[in-house]
């Protein structure tokens, strides 16, 4: 059976946009949903207090920032150090037309994670995610910055 490709299949496919399906998208979620209990069980985490007296609440957060940000580099970067805003961003253009550069999509998270901060109860894991992305905005501005 030839099914036809979404709009979003179609510009994935077109730009090399790797889109897991079946099985492989299955394992990818039980893989995810083991790193989130991880982090879960992390008990700065399940208090959403300093796990440190003798640093700032701000502190933690950056620190968990950057452990969240070393653990993901090993799950999911290239071996040359490549992200995936790039992908985003050109899978993104090529859905809607727009120019969206890589800090631009890496923006778009931290702007997605800010959004989703005022909505609900505080969660730690809120905040490790946007400066977490702020950092990656900053990263990816730069690459862009030295292109030029």
């Amino acid at each position: 059976m030839n099914q036809e490709k979404s709009p979003l299949e179609a510009a994935f496919e077109a730009n090399g946009v790797n889109v897991l399906t079946g099985p492989e998208a299955v394992n990818f979620l039980r893989h995810m949903a083991q790193q989130h209990a991880d982090v879960q069980n992390n008990p700065f985490f399940q208090t959403g207090e300093s796990t440190n007296v003798h640093s700032s609440h701000a502190m933690d957060l950056l620190n968990q920032a950057s452990i969240v940000l070393e653990q993901r580099a090993k799950l999911r970067d290239k071996p040359d150090g490549e992200r995936v805003f790039a992908n985003v961003a050109q899978a993104y253009n090529a859905l809607f037309g727009t120019t969206m550069t890589a800090s631009q999509a890496a923006m778009f998270m931290m702007l997605l994670k800010i959004a989703r901060s005022a909505n609900g109860e505080y969660h730690a894991d809120d905040y490790v995610d946007i400066v977490g992305y702020a950092a990656l905005v900053g990263e990816e501005a730069s690459k862009e910055t030295r292109k030029v």
